[in-house]
């Protein structure tokens, strides 16, 4: 049973996770492109029209829990050191107890409300589309093209940027992905991931891995996957149906992703702007990676020994 939570009051109990409304990315790129007021000519233009075009591969969405995202960890090749675990409460510290501390990242499925959709189309108007790239690049974000693989990316981002990028192991896919990915532009890293059979391969061993049913041609009543990271003393937001990584503001070298400036600048911010306009209380899900406790590296450990 997994974790998830209402905004009216916060769910202490394991229970499915929702429902992932990964929107089929086909559409939302038709979408950007057909209200570009950019002409053919232009390079927005061109940037938009490739990424139509790959916009085509369309897979099984996954659920937000840490048994299926350590799978995807594991096969992609982060460290044992790391690992999800469900966040039972936002505020609640004996609900928090059990993540050890610092969180590195928090990976979030969120139902996209009326309020929080004015909010993301009233900041992408003000974005240029992405164009970072190179060792210098803050955080390292791809652009989604392929359909219901936002729980994938999600998982991707949250663990090749900040610290938690030292825990991934050398000559791993994982280690290729994040390697290949620096140099390359918006078009070029999304055409990479887009192609990347270790991605695919790691995706659909783990696709079939939660427990609640859901169709990924035509459920459409779930959340969003967001994923929230501290990079270089700032809180990112990391989507890929977005223009690019979103700051949403400094983090004091004491502060991580679960403190709570962060949660207010991040998840809590969502969850507000429904509130603020009378909203229903929304039901989300909610999972941290972070280094894996002593207790339960000794265990790990002697399993290891026994096994051995």
């Amino acid at each position: 049973m997994r974790s998830h939570h209402s905004t009216g009051s916060i769910l202490h109990k394991r229970s499915h996770s929702l429902p992932v409304n990964c929107p089929h990315i086909r559409s939302q790129v038709e979408i950007e492109v057909g209200r570009s007021p950019a002409s053919p000519a232009t390079p927005d233009f061109l940037i938009r029209s490739q990424l139509f075009k790959m916009a085509k591969k369309m897979w099984e969405m996954l659920e937000n829990n840490p048994d299926v995202m350590n799978q995807l960890a594991a096969k992609l090749g982060l460290s044992s050191e790391l690992q999800f675990y469900d966040v039972y409460s936002l505020d609640d510290p004996d609900q928090l107890a059990h993540i050890p501390r610092p969180a590195l990242a928090l990976l979030v499925t969120i139902p996209l409300t009326p309020a929080w959709d004015r909010n993301r189309k009233a900041e992408d108007a003000e974005m240029e589309l992405y164009t970072g790239s190179g060792p210098d690049e803050p955080v390292i974000w791809f652009k989604q093209t392929i359909g219901h693989a936002c729980g994938s990316i999600g998982c991707l981002v949250s663990m090749i940027n900040g610290p938690a990028a030292e825990f991934i192991k050398p000559d791993s896919d994982l280690a290729e992905i994040r390697k290949a990915a620096i140099p390359l532009d918006m078009t070029k890293r999304a055409e990479m991931l887009y192609n990347s059979e270790p991605f695919e391969r790691a995706h659909k061993s783990v696709e079939r891995g939660g427990q609640s049913i859901a169709n990924s041609t035509t459920d459409r009543n779930g959340g969003h996957f967001v994923s929230f990271v501290k990079s270089g003393g700032k809180l990112w937001e990391l989507e890929g149906s977005r223009k690019g990584p979103l700051d949403r503001g400094s983090l004091d070298d004491d502060e991580d992703v679960l403190s709570p400036r962060a949660l207010e600048m991040g998840l809590k911010r969502i969850i507000k702007l429904n509130s603020n306009e009378g909203g229903e209380s929304l039901l989300f899900s909610c999972i941290a990676l972070a280094r894996k406790s002593r207790t339960e590296a000794r265990e790990f450990g002697a399993v290891s020994a026994n096994v051995g």
